[in-house]
């Protein structure tokens, strides 16, 4: 259902949208489509600024857990190396004093 609207527009905006559509254009037409995409473009926006937080969110969350795990590894990592070392040297003969 259309509904008849009334707004006020500067001179210059009334001769650049009279341009536009030309002698037997249709303003309403016009301003109709122009705000259709207006709104269509502000809600769109509206969208993804919204995905992009839950976006963001997510993304700090996932690095959180990778910095986590990336300390584990090295922690493992370290812990093996050591365990490997004291290994070692069990197996190594020992050398007593004075000997060489």
């Amino acid at each position: 259902m259309k509904v008849k609207a009334s707004f006020t527009i500067s001179e210059g905006i009334l001769r650049s949208l009279d341009r536009l559509v030309g002698k037997n254009g249709n303003r309403s037409a016009f301003v109709e489509g122009a705000l259709d995409e207006a709104i269509r473009q502000h809600e769109r926006a509206a969208r993804d600024a919204k995905d992009l937080a839950i976006f963001e969110k997510q993304g700090a969350e996932i690095q959180r857990e990778i910095d986590e795990s990336t300390i584990l590894i090295a922690e493992l990592a370290l812990a093996d190396a050591r365990r490997r070392r004291r290994s070692q040297r069990r197996k190594q003969p020992q050398r007593r004093k004075g000997t060489q």
